[in-house]
């Protein structure tokens, strides 16, 4: 739990630094500063297509009573919450495996690359059955496409695989309810 909290003030801070540029908050809620770049950023989530001075007036109007309701659930220790904390566990951990895997993906699928004789090959190989009156032309791209992901899987599947290389790993089948 400890490793949560100093990721997530690591993550507040790297935010909050970027408050620093603009000295003057934008609006002010009791002890509640909201500067440019948090506003900017909320406003542009909430909706593109909001732009008149109403629109933005009612999204001000929400900003706040949204900004105070969160006071009052942390005024409630609700921010202290066993299942919130372990519900932003588990939100973290996703996030983080989502962009571990993307960025990991993108940088072993630049190394991957489909020739021609392949494509050619797996034509040839493939014709009577995936490919019939289709003529290798036609077939190119989608082989190719085809072909390139089925290595960046197996790039990819290699590189996860050596994760467990320089690990020890131990699972109690008995306790977590495993026969075999």
């Amino acid at each position: 739990m400890k490793k949560i909290f100093s990721y997530l003030f690591v993550i507040l801070v790297i935010a909050g630094c970027g408050n620093f540029e603009n000295k003057k908050p934008v609006i002010v809620i009791d002890d509640i500063k909201i500067y440019q770049n948090e506003f900017d950023t909320a406003f542009k989530d909430f909706s593109s297509e909001m732009n008149n001075d109403d629109d933005k007036k009612d999204f001000i109007d929400t900003f706040i009573m949204r900004k105070l309701i969160l006071k009052k659930a942390e005024e409630l220790g609700l921010d202290k919450d066993k299942e919130l904390l372990a519900d932003l566990q588990i939100f973290w951990e996703k996030a983080l495996y989502k962009l571990v895997i993307e960025r990991k993906m993108k940088e072993l699928s630049s190394r991957v690359a489909v020739s021609d004789l392949e494509v050619q090959q797996y034509y040839v190989n493939n014709k009577e059955t995936d490919f019939v009156d289709v003529d290798m032309s036609t077939a190119y791209p989608q082989i190719k496409w085809f072909l390139t992901r089925k290595k960046q899987q197996e790039v990819f599947q290699e590189w996860a695989d050596s994760l467990k290389d320089d690990v020890k790993i131990y699972i109690d089948n008995e306790a977590i309810g495993l026969t075999k």
